[in-house]
């Protein structure tokens, strides 16, 4: 049912003239982007504004959640790195968020001596940049540990300060690096990465 008394009526509405041909569970980001990026917030456009809040809730119903994490929607990954010159980076498909709960490291040999295990965030122009492995001068420093065992646990890697989880997305992204300082031969570092979708 339209809006009563809508200006401009449905069939003239910018927004269904450029969506038209899109269904609903299609609709990426940046179509529906381009869409709002060319409404005026004024008084004439307050029945568009209407439309739009209309798509983005039944986009929302599809996938998202206003209220925390989806239910049944995440999961532990294994990231490897294996060797020095290759962090490892958690970058969600687009359109997904994720909430980080939790980061561990566990090497495949024992190591002989401590190696440096380290977090970073990073943009896509970050990682562009520096593309193989993330560093203090281009990404943001996050934490760091330096640790001879086998296994080490989200609370040793993120430092008393820093135990909220955090949220990644397409364009911001936890990278995550060993200089494998200490590593025994043939060594492989697996980060598993802990993670809950948010939409």
């Amino acid at each position: 049912m339209p809006l009563p008394d809508a200006v401009p009526k449905p069939p003239g509405s910018n927004i269904y003239r450029q969506l038209s041909d899109k269904k609903l569970g299609e609709l990426t980001n940046q179509e529906y982007e381009v869409v709002y990026n060319n409404i005026f917030l004024n008084d004439t456009s307050e029945d568009e504004l209407r439309r739009l809040a209309l798509i983005g809730l039944a986009r929302q119903s599809l996938g998202g959640s206003s209220s925390g994490p989806i239910s049944g929607k995440g999961d532990v990954i294994i990231y490897t790195q294996a060797s020095s010159s290759v962090g490892a980076t958690v970058r969600p498909p687009d359109g997904e968020i994720w909430q980080i709960i939790g980061v561990s490291v566990t090497n495949s040999v024992s190591p002989v001596g401590s190696s440096s295990y380290s977090l970073y965030l990073s943009s896509k122009d970050m990682v562009t940049s520096e593309p193989q492995k993330p560093d203090a001068a281009n990404d943001l420093y996050f934490s760091s540990t330096s640790s001879g065992s086998t296994n080490i646990q989200w609370e040793i890697l993120i430092e008393d300060h820093n135990t909220q989880p955090f949220i990644v997305s397409e364009s911001m992204m936890l990278r995550m690096y060993s200089d494998f300082s200490g590593a025994g031969t043939g060594n492989v570092v697996n980060w598993k990465v802990a993670y809950q979708v948010l939409r």
